[in-house]
């Protein structure tokens, strides 16, 4: 069990390298067991929201009208530590800057509740999505991948559970791209369609 904690920690820290490399072949020469196959495509979808740090959105929150977002992955710069944060652009609504996840000088802030969380899990936003599909990777025996089929096309679908409730991110089934995510709750609902772009703006 050790060892495999270690090549799935590896395979965290290594995503995109790993998957565009060759991810079985580059962890079987360092001497770790070969990852199941939906660790791979796990990690192939984190890919998606590392390359491409910018992603838009159109979600729709507890049945209210659709709202079109634009998220990325930015660095706060505060006193020589940086903080990563999310970075959500909600039409019509201010910019919101979330530090999510710990800054270099190993920080953590606090991690956002109730509606700002749900909100910023619907828009796709980067850090967000990544850091759940990671713990999946991580924590999980075999990632829970179901095959679905959605506007007539196939998909996988991985299913996370979160403070938020239960978040199911879909997945083209040959590129892994995400393609949308749902959230069902206790307190909370909504569906959302994605596109990972290219970024062409430097973080804060």
């Amino acid at each position: 069990m050790r060892r495999r904690g270690q090549a799935v920690t590896a395979l965290t820290a290594c995503a995109v390298g790993l998957v565009v490399a060759g991810a079985a072949w580059a962890l079987q020469v360092a001497g770790l067991p070969r990852p199941d196959p939906g660790g791979l495509v796990a990690a192939k979808a984190m890919s998606w929201f590392t390359r491409d740090r910018l992603v838009e959105s159109t979600f729709t929150l507890d049945g209210g009208a659709p709202v079109r977002s634009r998220c990325s992955r930015v660095d706060l710069h505060v006193r020589g530590d940086v903080q990563p944060a999310a970075r959500l652009e909600l039409a019509g609504s201010p910019v919101l800057t979330v530090p999510f996840g710990p800054s270099t000088h190993g920080q953590v802030p606090a991690r956002p509740q109730g509606l700002t969380l749900a909100r910023l899990q619907l828009a796709g936003c980067p850090p967000v999505l990544a850091g759940l599909i990671a713990g999946v990777i991580k924590y999980s025996a075999r990632t829970p991948f179901q095959h679905a089929r959605m506007n007539g096309k196939s998909v996988l679908t991985l299913t996370v559970g979160t403070k938020t409730g239960r978040l199911t991110v879909y997945l083209d089934a040959a590129t892994k791209r995400p393609l949308a995510v749902t959230l069902a709750g206790t307190h909370v609902n909504g569906r959302a369609r994605l596109t990972p772009v290219a970024r062409t703006g430097a973080g804060a």
